[in-house]
């Protein structure tokens, strides 16, 4: 039986950051950065969240991660079709745990006031969070 960790960016982008981080497209020697986070939030301010980025599997714990995307019609479309295609090609039996709500209370009021641009040290708090420990990455994915 193999997991698909799927992480909902629609409540926090960080839930991305956290499953690149976990997935090794975000690898851990570089660290993220307060200019990282800018980033999220220019590309969050555009209207271009939630778009479905990665489905794989992970090497260490050959699980299956999804990153989220989209309007809620085309996010369930492309999700499933990724999906069938996965348990058609391995004939696998899968389960299915969102790991969006498993985020740190701290990390997201500090992510929150961050994006509405108070205080900008909330920048630093939020790397840190996550640069010393994958918090609802790695305790979602322990708990499944």
């Amino acid at each position: 039986m193999q997991t698909i960790i799927y992480y909902s960016c629609n409540y926090s982008p960080l839930a991305l950051v956290m499953a690149a981080r976990k997935t090794g497209l975000l690898h851990d020697e570089r660290g993220l950065y307060v200019s990282d986070l800018k980033q999220i939030v220019l590309l969050n301010s555009k209207g271009t969240r939630d778009r479905l980025i990665f489905v794989g599997l992970d090497k260490d714990n050959n699980r299956i991660y999804a990153l989220s995307g989209c309007g809620p019609r085309e996010l369930i479309l492309r999700f499933i079709n990724s999906f069938i295609s996965l348990c058609g090609k391995n004939g696998n039996n899968f389960t299915i745990t969102d790991c969006s709500n498993s985020i740190n209370p701290i990390l997201s009021l500090s992510w929150y006031f961050f994006q509405k641009n108070i205080f900008g040290f909330f920048g630093e708090i939020v790397c840190h969070l996550i640069n010393k420990s994958y918090i609802g990455a790695s305790a979602a994915i322990k708990k499944s």
